[in-house]
């Protein structure tokens, strides 16, 4: 138990989330945060076809947005690809003093990311639990873990300030969430279609690619269809570069 939850303890005070506020956080940065994460996310998922889920990073000002992100996938959430990013950038003292402000309540994976990297506090609408109700029992994202962030932070050396769920943010939150899982469904896939990714041949449930499929290999780092990737048998992964095109 940390020593703000002591105190809590002490005068009677029920862990609301709004009691959990240290006063080093102004509930308006707290508001004003959630707005710019919950726009964000909209934007996301409505222009871009992103999952629901947007996170940002809060100067120690508490009002300057040093990074924002939105999730990729379901091994690619907000929270930690926004995190390797902070860590990239800023040291381990400058984000002791930082805020990272997601729509929702970061995942085992994402609180993990977040401890390591040194930040101090975290912000978000809508608690994992609402999530889940959301998505159901045949939710890919979550996979089947159910883990806070509290207990994830709880067993680490130092200490990680946590505001959330916000009650009128989290019903906002829950609300454009629910309308993109609806359309989309809860079902997401993992890896793009065998069509798409120019494989041909399948051994033991993976596809495999074959020369012929060269040209509908598709890679995102060099802009040119010359890249043929797979696991091998090893499962090494192994890349072949056709440089014909460099002369």
């Amino acid at each position: 138990m940390s020593h703000y939850q002591q105190h809590l303890k002490a005068l009677n005070i029920n862990e609301t989330p709004l009691a959990q506020v240290p006063p080093r956080v102004p509930r308006k940065s707290i508001e004003d945060a959630l707005q710019v994460a919950l726009t964000f996310q909209t934007e996301a998922a409505n222009i871009h076809s992103k999952l629901p889920s947007a996170a940002i990073l809060l100067s120690p000002d508490k009002s300057t947005v040093l990074l924002s992100h939105f999730s990729i996938s379901h091994v690619r959430h907000a929270e930690s690809e926004l995190v390797r990013l902070a860590v990239d950038h800023f040291s381990t003292s400058y984000l002791s003093n930082c805020i990272l402000v997601s729509t929702w309540e970061p995942c085992a994976m994402c609180a993990g990311t977040i401890y390591w990297s040194g930040i101090g506090t975290v912000v978000y609408a809508a608690s994992e639990t609402k999530l889940k109700e959301l998505l159901g029992s045949d939710d890919e994202q979550m996979g089947g873990l159910s883990l806070p962030c509290r207990t994830v932070f709880e067993a680490g050396r130092h200490q990680v300030e946590v505001i959330g769920p916000v009650p009128e943010w989290e019903k906002q939150v829950v609300n454009e969430s629910a309308k993109w899982w609806k359309k989309h469904g809860t079902k997401t896939k993992s890896s793009t279609s065998a069509t798409q990714n120019g494989y041909s041949s399948t051994k033991n449930g993976v596809r495999r690619q074959t020369p012929a499929d060269r040209g509908n290999v598709v890679t995102t780092w060099t802009g040119e269809d010359n890249v043929l990737s797979s696991i091998g048998e090893d499962g090494e992964y192994k890349a072949e570069l056709n440089i014909d095109w460099m002369r």
